[in-house]
């Protein structure tokens, strides 16, 4: 990591990282990343301003920016990012949507403990503000699992700080983030949690279609070495340590790609005079039916979503796979 970049060396990062094609930019990440606290405050100053100059009409240059900027921050653990992660939470949904590409419930809390402070009081203002988008407020209580994840708080404080949660939330309108955290209190197999678990379901103030009862009492009579050994191995409660590969299979950079032109030159096939075409069959004949066939059954609920889209399956392609599932009965 080159702590004495030249002025003329940070100009060309910092173009670099502005220069969208469509493509993922590796080489301006690589570049950035090898600049590293070099770059760093301009890197603070990127993440300041987009998010000041935030909209649903960010330009392609501005958002690839913002994004490369978020996640080398993460990966040097600049504490002094954590202060503006917590303003994005505020912003309205439609701009939050933007600036994370929908992914904000898997990119979010990555930010916030890559980046930690020790503000804790922070992320509960987020997690408790009912005026905040529910996926936002999702998000600051799973920062909490990768705190726990890192060891930067106990399994207890992890517990303790749920069961606050849960009596802070009760009768919550948005019934995702109830939904969320009991989720989250299942994936550290928190059977501490379940008298708190029952009652947010007795209270009618959980989405079942996130979770049911059912499904989270399977899940916390699991074997608990089983259940915390999977949690250790998801890489979604890890913090940021490879912006690339954190980067690089995210779909939007796909779908955004230079399209080939489709126009084909069909050349003309000579017609002998005397070729007659066979004639058109009037007998009907029915289409199998084709059974559907579900390509992701083996995909867990909380598991990334197979498509691409960065989300979990349950929050993605989970109900559209149960419509079409439905539909073809």
């Amino acid at each position: 990591m080159n702590e004495l970049a030249s002025q003329n060396e940070i100009e060309t990062a910092l173009k670099a990282m502005r220069t969208y094609s469509g493509s993922f930019p590796r080489e301006a990440i690589e570049t950035a990343i090898n600049l590293g606290e070099s770059l760093r405050p301009h890197l603070v100053s990127i993440l300041k301003q987009s998010i000041a100059a935030a909209s649903p009409a960010m330009t392609d240059e501005d958002w690839q920016s913002f994004t490369i900027a978020t996640y080398i921050l993460a990966k040097l653990r600049a504490q002094e990012a954590f202060g503006s992660f917590i303003e994005v939470s505020s912003l309205p949904e439609d701009v939050i949507d933007r600036l994370f590409e929908e992914m904000v419930s898997e990119a979010l809390p990555k930010f916030l403990a890559s980046t930690f402070n020790g503000d804790f009081s922070a992320l509960q203002k987020v997690a408790l503000n009912k005026a905040l988008d529910g996926y936002v407020r999702s998000a600051a209580i799973t920062t909490y699992l990768l705190l726990f994840k890192n060891k930067l708080i106990s399994r207890n404080d992890l517990i303790l700080a749920f069961k606050q949660f849960f009596s802070d939330l009760h009768q919550d309108e948005s019934y995702v983030v109830l939904a969320s955290l009991v989720c989250d209190s299942v994936t550290i197999h928190g059977t501490e949690l379940l008298p708190e678990i029952r009652n947010a379901f007795a209270g009618g103030y959980v989405d079942s279609s996130v979770i049911s009862l059912a499904e989270a009492e399977g899940n916390l009579a699991e074997n608990p070495d089983q259940v915390l050994e999977a949690f250790q191995a998801d890489g979604l409660y890890d913090l940021i340590d490879d912006p690339i590969a954190e980067m690089e299979w995210w779909s939007f950079w796909l779908e955004n790609q230079p399209k080939p032109n489709p126009k084909k030159i069909i050349p003309e096939i000579p017609v002998s005079p005397e070729y007659e075409p066979p004639k058109k069959s009037t007998m009907t004949v029915a289409a199998p039916a084709i059974p559907h066939l579900n390509e992701n059954r083996d995909v867990g609920r909380n598991d990334a979503c197979p498509c691409g889209s960065g989300k979990k399956y349950k929050k993605c392609c989970l109900g559209k796979a149960a419509t079409i599932a439905t539909n073809n009965a």
